[in-house]
């Protein structure tokens, strides 16, 4: 019950940055669409070439499909693919802590410092865990992370359904 209570100040919480970003967010429209885009492709394409290279039954690959959004569009979406319910659930919840241990510390080490570009990444491939670590950093990043994070789970939930019919 205190979750859902303080999910709404949370969500408010997270639009103030937003609109503070707003004008970044604008001038790097197709940038970052093409980034997010980009990048929940290849965390689907990824687990689901590891998967198979393991020669993991269908159930599961479908359930590793969806590891990288956000929680509630992942079980939704898990569903809709036929994958395992829980299984998926256990991804999405480890994708996010591996984001959000990892994900800076990596971007330091490849070298990418542009707060537009840290942003994208962890909200695109390590969702809400991984939103809330950028806005450590900043609000910028918090905001583009928290936008990336939409986008991405609207985009991965469009294109996986027909991306799976052609795969598996």
């Amino acid at each position: 019950m205190v979750c859902v209570t303080l999910l709404g100040p949370a969500t408010v919480a997270l639009a103030v940055p937003i609109h503070k970003s707003r004008h970044v967010l604008a001038a790097n429209a197709l940038p970052a669409l093409a980034g997010i885009a980009a990048g929940a492709a290849s965390t689907v394409l990824v687990a689901l070439a590891l998967g198979m290279s393991f020669m993991l039954e269908p159930s599961v690959l479908l359930s590793m499909s969806v590891k990288s959004i956000t929680a509630p569009v992942a079980l939704e979406l898990a569903a809709i693919v036929q994958g395992k319910l829980t299984l998926a659930a256990a991804f999405v919840i480890a994708t996010g802590m591996i984001g959000t241990m990892m994900g800076l510390r990596l971007m330091d080490r490849a070298g990418i410092h542009h707060p537009l570009a840290r942003g994208i990444a962890l909200g695109t491939i390590s969702h809400g865990q991984g939103t809330a670590q950028p806005l450590s950093e900043g609000e910028q990043q918090g905001a583009i992370a928290g936008i990336a994070m939409g986008v991405a789970a609207v985009v991965t939930s469009v294109a996986l359904p027909v991306l799976l019919r052609q795969i598996v």
